[in-house]
């Protein structure tokens, strides 16, 4: 039913808790993006290949707003990989990919995130990031959501209030 393509992935970061660091000093719940997203550490330490990086503006999801949504769909619909992983805020995944399927693409395309950031201790990046890549690889043509080791068609999960992403019931 499925089969495994090694073409070449583009990985998409959009930012989101994945890339988020918060700097020493004053208690604070103010964030910074690095300046080199948390993928190119994560693909060089799991020894990826055939992977390539874009990466756009990066926001915090709840910053974003439609036309930020419409910019990722956009950069999908332009970019040539048939095979698309998108790192983006959870709070905003559901949205993104609502925004991308709109298009009908012939492309797999699967949308991942973490509760934590990337470098803090016992962070879900790096699971979610290989998961997504894992999924990608396999999946037929369509757009899915990857969190917490379950890939999900993104119209049939939800983010509960606990930040996990379940089926609708």
């Amino acid at each position: 039913m499925y089969s495994f393509t090694d073409k070449t992935v583009l990985v998409l970061t959009r930012g989101g808790s994945f890339d988020k660091i918060y700097p020493e000093g004053k208690g604070t719940y103010e964030f910074v993006f690095p300046k080199k997203s948390a993928v190119y550490e994560i693909i060089e330490r799991m020894r990826l290949t055939n992977i390539r990086v874009h990466s756009m503006n990066p926001m915090d999801s709840l910053d974003m707003d439609v036309s930020d949504y419409r910019a990722t769909a956009r950069q999908c619909i332009t970019e040539p990989e048939e095979r698309q992983v998108i790192v983006h805020g959870t709070d905003g995944i559901i949205e993104v990919a609502s925004r991308i399927t709109q298009h009908d693409l012939p492309k797999t395309i699967v949308v991942t995130g973490s509760s934590l950031p990337a470098c803090v201790r016992g962070s879900d990046a790096d699971t979610n990031f290989a998961g997504a890549i894992c999924a990608v690889r396999i999946l037929p043509y369509g757009v899915y959501i990857h969190m917490h080791g379950r890939t999900f068609r993104w119209d049939e999960c939800e983010k509960n209030d606990l930040g996990q992403f379940v089926p609708l019931p």
